[in-house]
């Protein structure tokens, strides 16, 4: 059985350096440099701190530990520092939006890997390429490797790159559980979006991790719209840059396209799009500038939706949604905490679903988003039938309970040949039980506006026992479900209707 003592290169027994906080380390600077925190002083790091960090488990990821001046890990031809700080790591300076019941803890260690280049240089290898720090073997997944089997074991870790950003240490270990795939670069786990303090900028930093430079975008109005729409920018950007593993030239155009939630792996991006010309910044900084109006997914919504008129395809399903979710912050006061993409199908447009909060009540609103881009068949406009999208009031969520209704609103869309659209107070009778139902009733839900196009409704899906469908049916669907809508005495009863098919 293999020992993963023998990893050790020199079991000297000198303790680690004690790191006299992030500033403490002197130039040139590393290119990546995070602290995990741990609840407890560490048994046995100071004396042994070799066999220590190879308990770990880090022999098996291919770390060998050298202790002499210092402790230094070795994998292939990287290598990172580490530094031992006895207590807490000081707590000026760090960021806790993410985290900000850090408990104290008891020791941190600093780890540092990597030099960066210095302004405007980039560091050759073999040939004159750029190392690429998300390669198989490159400096960023070797010590993300490294970060998230520490994490493990800590409470907390801080990227001193993106503003001292802490983050919880389990949550930062999930975001790169996929390192051994080669398509996988979870540079996301390694940067932070904010505003700047005191200025009228978002900010998006540490990407000097990866030896690229930080972007910057000045949203002209600081509203939701606005707002989204640069963080798009600016993570699309930060994408694009390590995926093709270049700083993005002064001058270049990128099309971002609406929406666009770009993350760990390759994807293909299509659809409507707004254009951003790149500026020099301030020193290892990039600027992004918007070149398209910012009115314009508005007035294509409108002419696409115009009543009297077919429906028109120039507006894409990526501009629907945005437009979708902006007016839902309105209709639906609360807060995004998931998104669910259902398999796409060819017959219908692409969609979402989405976990709210609702705010000042308990529960959760799961709401569909895409199915409205495309009116309904034999749906009226002056109805309130046109352009509709599904929405549940539950007591917790799911990704089971978001295809529910996800398919809830395939069998909408599809209409399986029928006449006329759904509308409130029809019951849709599903073929196969989704978790464990067959019936649900239609009730009427508020209009999200998006003008100056056409507003969408939202219609209330609220499941129904077999047991109960004649007699709803005798009592008016829609009466029986306002009831339960509108009568606060009966909210307990409407939000845990979605486990009835359990029982």
């Amino acid at each position: 059985m293999h020992d993963p003592r023998s990893a050790l290169v020199n079991s000297s027994p000198d303790a680690i350096p004690i790191a006299e906080g992030p500033a403490g380390l002197s130039p040139p600077r590393p290119l990546a440099h995070a602290s995990v925190l741990f609840a407890e002083p560490l048994p046995g790091l100071a004396e042994a701190p070799g066999a220590w960090l190879l308990s770990l488990g880090l022999a098996e990821l291919g770390f060998t530990v050298e202790v002499g001046q210092g402790v230094r890990l070795t994998n292939g031809r990287h290598t990172v520092r580490v530094f031992r700080g006895n207590g807490p790591l000081p707590r000026e300076g760090l960021d806790l939006r993410q985290f900000p019941n850090l408990p104290r803890e008891g020791c941190y260690l600093t780890l540092a890997s990597g030099i960066s280049s210095r302004q405007g240089e980039e560091q050759p290898m073999r040939g004159g390429a750029r190392p690429d720090p998300w390669a198989e073997d490159g400096v960023m997944r070797v010590f993300s490797l490294l970060v998230s089997r520490l994490a493990l074991n800590g409470t907390a870790v801080v990227l001193h790159q993106a503003g001292s950003l802490v983050k919880d240490a389990r949550i930062f270990a999930r975001l790169l559980r996929e390192l051994a795939h080669p398509d996988y670069r979870p540079f996301r786990a390694w940067v932070d979006l904010s505003r700047r303090r005191g200025s009228r900028y978002l900010q998006l930093r540490g990407l000097e991790s990866f030896g690229l430079p930080d972007l910057q975008l000045a949203p002209e109005e600081w509203d939701t719209w606005e707002t989204s729409r640069g963080r798009e920018a600016l993570y699309f950007a930060a994408y694009r840059m390590v995926r093709e593993n270049r700083p993005l030239s002064a001058d270049e155009v990128l099309e971002v396209p609406l929406g666009v939630q770009p993350g760990s792996w390759p994807e293909p991006f299509g659809g409507d799009t707004m254009s951003y010309r790149v500026r020099a910044g301030e020193p290892s900084s990039l600027m992004l500038e918007r070149l398209s109006d910012a009115a314009e997914p508005f007035t294509r919504w409108a002419r696409a939706s115009a009543p009297g008129k077919p429906f028109s395809s120039s507006v894409g399903v990526n501009t629907y949604q945005a437009l979708f979710r902006h007016a839902l912050e309105g209709a639906l006061p609360g807060d995004t905490i998931a998104h669910v993409a259902p398999p796409a199908s060819q017959a219908l447009p692409p969609h979402e679903v989405l976990v709210r909060t609702r705010l000042g009540q308990s529960g959760f609103t799961v709401v569909t988003n895409g199915f409205g881009w495309v009116p309904q068949a034999s749906g009226k406009r002056d109805s309130g039938a046109a352009h509709v999208e599904l929405a549940a009031w539950m007591d917790s969520h799911s990704p089971e309970r978001a295809l529910a209704l996800s398919a809830l609103g395939t069998l909408m869309q599809s209409n399986e040949g029928s006449q006329s659209a759904w509308a409130p107070g029809d019951i849709a009778v599903v073929s196969d039980p989704l978790l464990g139902l067959r019936h649900f009733v239609i009730a009427q839900g508020p209009a999200v506006p998006l003008p100056p196009g056409s507003p969408v409704n939202l219609f209330w899906v609220i499941p129904l026992l077999a047991a109960e469908f004649e007699m709803v049916r005798r009592a008016g669907p829609l009466h029986w479900a306002n009831q339960l809508l509108k009568d606060p005495s009966r909210r307990t009863e409407l939000v845990q209707r979605w486990s009835l098919g359990a029982n």
